[in-house]
């Protein structure tokens, strides 16, 4: 099962942002970051184990998120989660310090 695959079955409303240098930008929302997650970081194809970066986005109108850019060390596969709130008051996203 290819990485998009893989987050849509967890994630249903998944889907891509963009690509950027043959690395798909996946849009899930804060409610299915969990399972998306859970999903990358347990996949027996080879599991996105390394969390190589994590950036915090204001993206304006659209909303405060973070981008967790993803990579397995075993495929060399990498793959970016993004995720958003539009709360500005109280910016809450799930954490996935459980992961990685």
């Amino acid at each position: 099962m290819n990485l998009l695959d893989t987050i849509i079955k967890a994630a249903p409303e998944a889907h891509i942002v963009t690509e950027t240098d043959g690395i798909q930008i996946v849009a899930v929302t804060p409610e299915e970051l969990p399972a998306a997650a859970q999903a990358l970081a347990q996949r027996p194809e080879g599991a996105m184990d390394f969390l190589y970066d994590l950036t915090g986005m204001d993206w304006g109108e659209e909303g405060l998120g973070v981008l967790y850019q993803l990579e397995s060390t075993a495929t060399g596969e990498r793959i970016i989660l993004r995720t958003q709130t539009t709360d500005r008051e109280c910016p809450l996203l799930p954490s996935v310090s459980t992961l990685w």
